[in-house]
Order: C-alpha cells, then structure tokens, then sequence
C-alpha cells in the first residue's frame, strides 16, 4: 500500500511538470503534499535524471534569501515503451516524460515468427533508438504492448504472455497488454484527451474486421476482453464458416484476403494506401464498406457513439466506398443520431498501435482512477500491481 501511494503522488507532481517549470513551493500548494514528501520525490527524479534543477528567470525578490529553483522535466529521459506486434512485423515506440514521441522503428518479419523472436526484435529495437536518440530509460514508468486478437478472459492461456515476460524481464518495467485495434482507437483520441466527455469506434478493415472503443477517454473492453469484435457479426447463419466457428460472420464477407480473392487481385507486399487505390479492387471494396457500415451503425446505435473512425484499407478508400459505409450507418441509426454521429478517417496512420501502446502507459497510471486495462503482472491481495523484481 505504501508503494502506490508513493507512486500516486510521484505522478501527482510529474502530472505538473508536463505543464511546464514550477517550483518545489507551487508543486506543495497545487498537491498539497507535505514538503518533506515534494523535497523526497523531487530528489528521486532528479537522481534518476527525470528532472533538472534550474534558476528561475527572474531572479529578483523581495526579500533575503537563495533565489528561486524551478524544476523542469529532462529532454532526454524515456519515461514510457510501446510495442505493438503485427502479424509481420513488430513496431516499437519510445516517449519521454512529457509523453511526447522520441522515436519509432518498425521490422518486418514472417508471420509465424515465435514470440521469444519477436520480444528479441522489440528489445533490440529499443535499445537502437536509445543509442540513435543518445537517451537512456531512466525511471521506466512502464511498457505498453499490443498484439493481434482478443486479449482478457477470453484469452487466458495466449502466447503472447512470453513475449510480456521477456519485455518485463529485460527493462524491469511492468507491461501493459491490450488488443491493437484498441490501442488504434486510444492513439485516435490524442491519448485519450480530448474525448473526456465523449466516445469514439475505430473500425479497422484489413487482413481481419473489428472495432476499438473508446468512452470517456477511456478504452471499453467488455466483460471479457472481446468488446470490438464487430468482425464477428452474423450477418447470414448461412455462409461460409468463419475461423471463431460460427457461419456468415461479417469478417468472412469483407476481410481483405477475401476481397483480393473475388476481385483476383494480389497483394504482392503492398500496403493498403496502394491497394486501396487500385481500381480492380474498387467495386467489392465498395460493397465491402456498405455491410461494414450496417454492422457498426448497429453498435453505434446501441452505445450512442458520437465519433465512428474508418481505419486500414477504409482510411484510404475511394469516396464512393466511404459514401457507401456511412449511408448504411445512417440507415442503422435512429433519426436523433444522425446529426450526431461523426465519421472520419484514421489520423494515426500505420503507427496507430504502437502510438496507442504508449498512451496505455499513461492510462495505467494510479492518478487516472476507474481504468483497469488487462495486466500481466501479479497482483497483491488489495488487486494492486505487485512492483517488478530486480533481474
């Protein structure tokens, strides 16, 4: 208990710094720390180099004493990782303690690869970004980790839980998991900013179908771990069997490989702005767009969400595809919604996982109460996080 509350207040007063250079004495009157408390916090970030210790500008006072000392967050510590894991490659991100992006690298690979593979390609990512950027990972709040498929109850036993270990082990930072599309949708929100209030769906067409979501700035799972899963959808009890079991999901309708077969186009490596502009492809992709629109409007329609975001081979579709998706979405939407329910494109692009990976660092945070993302760490008998071992 001791450490959470330690760990609360440090991010009490880090929650300031990101606002700019303060004082130890506005740093006690904004938090109401004890000065003991604020004096012992700030000696520890500035030992770990999180912090530097700096005169104020204005030098001048009123009366004797030493001038005033401002502390200022370092350029030049890493405070958060993110990994997102592809089906072919491995994406990985670092942040600095004002969560702005220090730099990104991305390694394709096979498919198949295993995950001690691919935890080895993350670590060594990582660690060619720190000598690139000259940076060192100094008081590690956490690493955020995205993998394809659903993550929670639903998934007790994954793989992937290998690569959570390695990561853990190798930075001795705790790692927080959670679906790709999801963390999609987080990095969508600018980190969950500036949608305190309102909700968003990310609905990605690719290689699968599915949906993050997002409400109040917070990222909504389900009772399982399986909120999203739009792909899974029957739209015909009597199509083709889909790989969950059941017959006629939405995925075994628009999925990409499905489209590329019909329309006999190959992917041949290319990434979906290429094929997406591909006129061979334009007709099913249309299609494609308008049973997706049905299936979303329905979930639109029963959370009465306010912003729908079209990501993966949608964020470059032809007009007329977009068209398609969001005159099927009206048609699901009762009347008072439709002027409402915003739709748009992806803005994050193909670092949208990696980016939201990131930002389920800052989530995970203790000072953002109510946010309880899946976590692979043990927890103590209070079902907080029991603090990583030194390797």
């Amino acid at each position: 208990m001791k450490g959470s509350v330690r760990r609360l207040n440090t991010e009490q007063v880090l929650a300031l710094l990101r606002s700019g250079p303060i004082s130890r004495a506005a740093i006690i009157a904004r938090t109401g720390l004890s000065r003991a408390t604020v004096s012992s916090i700030v000696a520890e970030l500035l030992a770990d180099g999180v912090v530097v210790d700096r005169p104020a500008a204005e030098e001048r006072r009123a009366g004797p004493g030493r001038p005033t000392r401002l502390v200022v967050l370092s350029q030049g510590s890493v405070r958060s990782i993110g990994v997102a894991f592809q089906i072919a490659s491995t994406a990985v991100a670092v942040a600095d303690a004002q969560q702005q992006i220090v730099g990104t690298a991305v390694r394709s690979h096979r498919p198949a690869l295993n995950w001690l593979d691919r935890a080895r390609i993350a670590i060594e990512e990582v660690r060619c970004l720190y000598q690139e950027h000259g940076i060192e990972p100094t008081h590690l709040t956490g690493i955020g980790m995205g993998v394809a498929g659903p993550v929670g109850q639903s998934a007790p036993d994954a793989a992937w839980r290998v690569a959570a270990d390695r990561l853990t082990a190798e930075f001795n930072a705790p790692v927080h998991v959670d679906n790709n599309l999801r963390l999609a949708a987080l990095a969508e929100t600018g980190w969950g900013t500036d949608l305190v209030t309102g909700s968003l769906l990310y609905f990605h067409l690719g290689e699968g179908v599915g949906a993050g979501i997002v409400i109040g700035g917070r990222l909504y799972r389900g009772a399982t771990g399986a909120a999203g899963e739009v792909g899974h959808v029957r739209i015909d009890p009597e199509g083709p069997a889909c790989r969950c079991g059941a017959r006629g999901c939405l995925e075994t309708y628009t999925a990409l490989p499905v489209l590329l077969r019909r329309a006999r186009v190959k992917r041949a490596g290319r990434p979906f702005s290429e094929l997406a502009a591909d006129p061979a492809l334009a007709e099913e992709l249309t299609r494609a767009a308008e049973l997706c629109g049905r299936a979303v409007g329905a979930a639109v329609t029963t959370m009465d969400i306010s912003r729908v975001v079209l990501g993966g081979m949608l964020a470059y579709a032809p007009p007329e595809a977009e068209r398609a998706f969001t005159a099927a979405l009206d048609a699901h939407l009762l009347p008072a919604m439709r002027e409402s329910v915003q739709v748009g494109r992806a803005r994050a692009g193909d670092t949208a996982a990696v980016t939201g990976a990131l930002a389920l660092v800052y989530h995970n945070s203790p000072i953002l109460e109510g946010y309880h993302p899946y976590r692979t760490a043990p927890r103590d008998d209070a079902g907080g996080r029991i603090p990583p071992q030194e390797h």
